[in-house]
């Protein structure tokens, strides 16, 4: 899956903006609070329909707007979806998906596959990638207490 573009108004710290990812790694650079994470945070908004920080609708739109609106096309193959959010402060939030409203989260992760996690043939436990047990044992202190435990 390949972001296209990417249309935010409202959104953050961005009143206006159109990005248009080169081939290849993209890597954003700039100073703290200038809208780095805010272009992540749309991207990933788009393709799970929320935010990754876990912060509320009302905390996506900027100061000043009353709806911050989120545009991306993605492509996979010969295959190209459109999904366009529609985030106001208060309220129930709107969304497209080529057009037409999904019928829920699954349908726009449907097609709009967000890779993330573990890369293909390499081994999704600690376990199975170290050797080590999922989970190490807690130490005890001398009374037997475990540490960090009261």
């Amino acid at each position: 899956m390949i972001l296209s573009w990417l249309e935010l108004s409202g959104f953050r710290a961005y009143r206006d903006l159109r990005f248009e990812p080169g081939e290849g790694v993209n890597v954003l650079i700039g100073d703290n609070g200038t809208g780095k994470t805010s272009v992540l945070e749309a991207i990933g908004y788009l393709a799970s329909l929320r935010s990754f920080r876990g912060a509320p609708d009302g905390a996506l739109v900027g100061e000043g707007a009353e709806e911050a609106i989120v545009r991306g096309e993605f492509v996979a193959g010969d295959r190209t979806s459109l999904v366009e959010a529609a985030i106001p402060v208060e309220g129930r939030r709107r969304f497209l998906l080529d057009g037409k409203r999904p019928k829920g989260r699954a349908e726009v992760a449907e097609r709009v596959a967000c890779p993330g996690g573990v890369p293909p043939g390499r081994p999704r436990s600690r376990q199975a990638r170290t050797g080590l047990p999922a989970r190490l044992p807690r130490r005890r202190n001398r009374s037997g207490v475990a540490r960090g435990c009261r």
